[in-house]
């Protein structure tokens, strides 16, 4: 879609390990190192209702863990398009 000027992103569970992102969680898995150089932006997933069943004061802190996450390792645009408390 690039040649043609429509940015691209990619709507999925970049914390995923082994997958979107490392299995230790630090940097990016096999197939993130393949999405991320043919993306524009990232959609992410943040849902800390399936991390444990957090409470309010753990997801705020599992949400702010992602975005650094984000900027650390993808550092492209960012649009958090779900979340799930």
């Amino acid at each position: 879609m690039q040649p043609y000027g429509i940015p691209v992103g990619i709507s999925e569970d970049w914390d995923r390990p082994g997958t979107m992102s490392a299995s230790n969680g630090n940097g990016l898995g096999s197939i993130g190192q393949q999405i991320v150089p043919l993306s524009d932006y990232i959609h992410a997933h943040v849902m800390p209702y399936y991390h444990n069943n957090l409470n309010e004061a753990g997801s705020w802190a599992y949400i702010h863990a992602q975005i650094l996450w984000y900027k650390k390792y993808i550092n492209l645009p960012l649009i958090i398009s779900e979340v799930s408390f």
